[in-house]
Parts: structure tokens; C-alpha cells; sequence
């Protein structure tokens, strides 16, 4: 079931550039090695997802982490616009251009339509491939309005593209399966749908997000571990309400779900998501990454620490801010730029 659930009805052809521009449419010390907590500190305000919200038929299809595959007989989300075609040649830039293009896009899936903002680097090279990162915004906000402040190609420059999607009314869906999860198929079918204009790297899927956002980064990790490479969760928490659980802890588990790795940043004076959720989220991951249950310090940023013994390229690392409240820390950007980098 669960290679029918995350996979993609699009083959991804990785070819050349072409924007089309189309009419427009927030959320904010260790005490020791091992963390302690509960898996608790999800919004208050939570992602109820009512009938008119269920989520829309066209599941993606085959989704693997380093193919996005085609599969016959599934609707195509569709999207506003034109692709280039298949055979398209590779044509290096020759005179490099500063800056970014910033597109909003219109995808349907199934029945709803869905929109994200879509960061291109202006020297955009389709004789290479690019890794993408969705950065996802916290209750109430909108993609576009979380890149406004959360500007996430200060810190990868020219080296990735960079999705930001808009939740269901303005939220995330947290707890359901893929199966009737319309964030998760939302998220999976813009990833195809921006993978047939441009070249990229489908082993280096990243995801960040504030808040709820960061609820929803450690979702879709639980909910597609194949398909994402690591994630950086500002004042967010772990997965929960899934249906099944780890047999050594209890704790929740998705169907298939394997290690991702993963960066949690938390305030030392967050109310609003305690920091025992952050504490729990870095302790949840350590185990079903197979980690030690010792944490080493970061050299290059005191608020940070690594656990011990992961497996290479699942890393867990958990980043305290004292004093912070429930805010984006300003280093998280180049922090998880840094991190995702790391993994590969």
C-alpha cells in the first residue's frame, strides 16, 4: 500500500529551465546528554481536517528517495503554465546572472487546487542537478509570506531551489496517513510537478519549517522517509496520533517509515510549544535512527549538541536557544543549510 501512497504520478524529466509566471494568489540549556521529555507540545489550535478538507484523489504514485517514478493508470496533478519538452538539450549559462525568481505556482491535485511560491536561482544550470528544500510556514501564515521572512536562499545561494507551499487553510494536516493526508499528497505532487521543468536531485529532498511547519517537517519525514534526506524543525515536535507504534518504545510510527536525518531547534523559553516537545522530537529520532543515547557538543555553535553513534548521513542533532520564545531563531537558515549539507 504504502508504494502506492508516496510515489509520483509525474516522471520526473530532468531538463531545462522555464518559469511561467502566473497571477499571485506567521507564526515565531541542555540539561545534560541525554534529553528527557514527552511527546507532547502539538498547536493548541490543531489541524482539524473537516469533510471539505478530506484529502483529493491523484495520490501520488511510486515515490522512492532517489527516483520519483512514473506509474500508470493515476491522474497527473496539473499545474498553470507550460514544461519544456523531454529533450530539451543541456545548455550551460555562460554569463552567470545574480539574484532569484520568484514564481507562484497553481497545482491541482485531484479536485483542490494548490499553490506554493517556487525560488529559482537566476544562474539556474540544467547541466546539473539541484537539490530542493520546502520550507514550510507555521498556523495561520502563507508561503509566500513565510518566505518574506524566512529567507532561505541567503544561505544556499545558487545551490538549491526552494519550494514554499501553502497548508490547507492556512495549516498543516499532522496525523493522518497518506492515504487521506492532502498535505503529504500536496507536498509529494509539487516536488513532481517542479521536477519536470527543472533537473533535481532526488536524493537531496529537504524540509524545514517553523511551528506548525515543523510539525508538519517531522510528519512528512515519519509519513515519506523514502523520499526525504533530512530535516531542520524550528519550535516544532514529533510525529504523533499515527496508527501504529515502535514495539521497543511505544512511541508512534509510520507505515515503512526508516531513519531520516534530522535538526530540532527549540527556544529554552518557548510556552507557546514547550521545549520539553523539541527535547522529545531530538530523543524520538535518535531512536528510530538507531543512535546512541549520548550527545556530544557542536563545535561551531555552543546551543548545539549531536547524538552519538548514528548511522552516516542519519544524524540527530538538537539546538536549545536559551531564552528564546516561540520564534524562528535567526542562525536557523545557515544551521540547517549546514546540517543538510552534511548528510550527504
Amino acid at each position: 500500500m504504502r508504494n502506492v501512497l508516496l510515489s509520483s504520478v509525474l516522471a520526473l524529466s530532468f531538463i531545462g529551465c522555464s518559469i511561467v509566471t502566473e497571477d499571485p494568489g506567521s507564526e515565531g540549556g541542555m540539561g545534560g546528554a541525554a534529553l528527557s521529555g514527552a511527546p507532547n507540545g502539538a498547536p493548541n489550535d490543531g489541524p482539524a481536517v473537516d469533510d471539505e478538507n478530506k484529502a483529493p484523489t491523484g495520490v501520488p504514485t511510486n515515490m522512492q528517495q532517489g527516483s520519483l517514478s512514473s506509474s500508470s493508470g493515476a491522474p497527473a496533478p496539473s499545474s498553470t503554465g507550460t514544461t519544456p519538452p523531454a529533450s530539451q538539450p543541456c545548455v550551460r549559462t555562460t554569463t552567470p546572472k545574480a539574484g532569484f525568481t520568484q514564481t507562484p505556482r497553481t497545482l491541482t491535485v485531484g479536485t483542490a487546487s494548490r499553490k506554493f511560491l517556487l525560488v529559482v536561482p537566476n544562474d539556474y544550470d540544467n547541466c546539473k542537478k539541484y537539490p530542493v528544500v520546502l520550507a514550510l510556514h507555521g498556523d495561520g501564515d502563507t508561503g509566500t509570506n513565510f518566505h518574506s521572512w524566512m529567507t532561505f536562499e541567503k544561505v544556499s545561494g545558487s545551490d538549491a531551489l526552494l519550494i514554499y507551499p501553502d497548508g490547507t487553510n492556512n495549516t498543516w494536516n499532522l496525523t493522518r496517513e497518506p492515504s487521506s493526508n492532502n498535505d503529504i499528497q500536496f507536498l509529494l505532487a509539487a516536488l513532481a510537478d517542479v521536477g519536470k521543468s527543472f533537473a533535481l536531485d532526488t536524493k537531496r529532498v529537504y524540509a524545514t519549517g517553523f511551528s506548525s511547519g515543523g510539525f508538519m517537517s517531522n510528519a512528512l519525514a515519519c509519513q515519506a522517509s523514502n523520499v526525504i534526506r533530512a530535516i531542520a524543525s524550528n519550535s516544532g515536535g514529533a510525529p504523533f496520533n499515527q496508527t501504529q507504534k515502535w514495539p521497543a518504545t511505544g512511541w508512534d510510527k509510520c507505515n515503512g517509515q526508516s531513519p531520516v536525518a534530522t535538526l530540532h531547534i527549540h527556544g529554552g523559553s518557548d510556552t507557546t510549544v514547550p521545549t520539553a516537545s523539541g527535547r522529545f522530537a531530538a530523543q524520538y529520532w535518535a531512536s528510530v535512527n538507531g543512535c546512541g543515547t549520548t550527545m556530544t557538543q557542536v563545535a561551531s555553535n555552543a546551543s548545539c549538541k549531536v547524538y552519538a553513534g548514528c548511522p552516516a548521513g542519519k544524524a540527530v542533532e538538537y539546538c536549545e536557544v536559551a531564552g528564546m520564545i516561540h520564534t524562528e531563531w535567526d542562525q536557523t537558515p545557515a544551521v540547517a543549510w549546514a546540517f543538510f549539507k552534511a548528510q550527504n
